[in-house]
């Protein structure tokens, strides 16, 4: 979303807790060369920054933004948050089925998403996959669909 607003011309600041964004899971190279490019093209990165809070001065609508390290950045119009998610797999009761599920509750799944009960399947943000990406999701559940239906038995993840 940074990348999108900072190419629409607004100025945008991207604050990261890690040294790169797209942290776990993800291939090396890819991570490298996107934060490369980010480097050089916007938007403006600020890497290991935790944020404690933000304030809003009511006179001019703007607000700051406050880092742990003491840094901050003033006069913002727009704040978005992407904090990830916690699944609520806990919710589902898993457990009586003998779905197994990892300490924070995600649904352990092997590389062809299947559970730790046979024929049960498992895809997307709330399984240990790694990835918390939309489009990896999709992708899984049609290479799934092209397992369980499409006569595809050896599609996997790469």
């Amino acid at each position: 979303m940074a990348g999108i607003l900072h190419g629409l011309g607004t100025e945008t600041h991207l604050a990261f807790r890690g040294d790169t964004v797209l942290r776990r899971g993800f291939d090396d190279f890819i991570v490298s060369t996107l934060m490369t490019h980010m480097e050089a093209h916007g938007p403006t990165l600020h890497p290991r920054s935790t944020p404690t809070r933000v304030d809003l001065d009511r006179r001019t609508g703007l607000k700051t933004v406050s880092f742990a390290d003491g840094s901050r950045i003033d006069g913002v119009d727009c704040v978005l948050f992407a904090t990830g998610r916690t699944p609520a797999t806990d919710l589902l009761q898993l457990e009586n089925a003998g779905v197994e599920t990892d300490a924070r509750g995600f649904v352990k799944v092997d590389k062809k998403e299947e559970t730790t009960v046979k024929g049960i399947f498992a895809v997307g943000d709330a399984t240990t996959t790694g990835y918390e990406l939309t489009p990896v999701a999709i992708a899984a559940g049609r290479r799934l669909a092209d397992r369980l239906f499409g006569g595809e038995p050896e599609t996997g993840i790469v």
